[in-house]
């Protein structure tokens, strides 16, 4: 949808109505697809309370409940290194005999690593917990991306305590 409406300002009047036709249908679509996710999610007891779980987290929307959710089943019935690991949020060493290398994270599912790196970016901004953080990356040296990232995986390891304990934001966080 993003990329059609951004060839909107280069094309021409007659192409024009046939990219907004398209930005129409894929808008159709997109929302029916986010309705059958929602009634999906609805429909089991346990999945809904988990969404309304995760999004009691400031800086945790709609949209980042349901892609936990819906890719990531396992969610509050692994260890921190287990989850994070699955999500691509681990770092990898890369070291040799007496060389150590760069840590880097790398793999994992797409979706929830795509969705915990928004939410960062917003919890920088609006978390309290995840904005102290960021702060005190951003003193440390460190750029924003990597800071990021370290808070993503920070709130995924937060949102896996919330559903393996049952407990809300304001719960886990004190």
């Amino acid at each position: 949808v993003v990329a059609e409406k951004s060839r909107l300002d280069t094309a021409t009047a007659v192409i024009r109505r046939d990219i907004q036709s398209l930005v129409k249908v894929f808008e159709k679509r997109v929302k029916k697809v986010d309705e059958r996710i929602d009634a999906a999610i609805a429909a089991d007891p346990e999945k809904a309370e988990n969404c309304e779980r995760l999004q009691s987290a400031p800086s945790v929307g709609p949209g980042v409940a349901r892609a936990l959710i819906v890719d990531l089943p396992e969610l509050g019935a692994l260890s921190r290194k287990q989850i994070t690991s699955l999500v691509g949020r681990a770092p990898f060493a890369k070291d040799s005999g007496r060389k150590t290398g760069q840590r880097r994270i790398r793999a994992g599912r797409s979706g929830p690593r795509t969705a915990l790196y928004l939410a960062a970016m917003n919890g920088a901004r609006f978390n309290p917990v995840l904005k102290e953080m960021y702060e005190r990356l951003i003193a440390a040296g460190k750029p924003p991306k990597v800071a990021f990232v370290a808070l993503a995986r920070k709130l995924l390891t937060i949102l896996n305590a919330m559903v393996r304990d049952g407990t809300t934001w304001q719960q886990a966080t004190g």
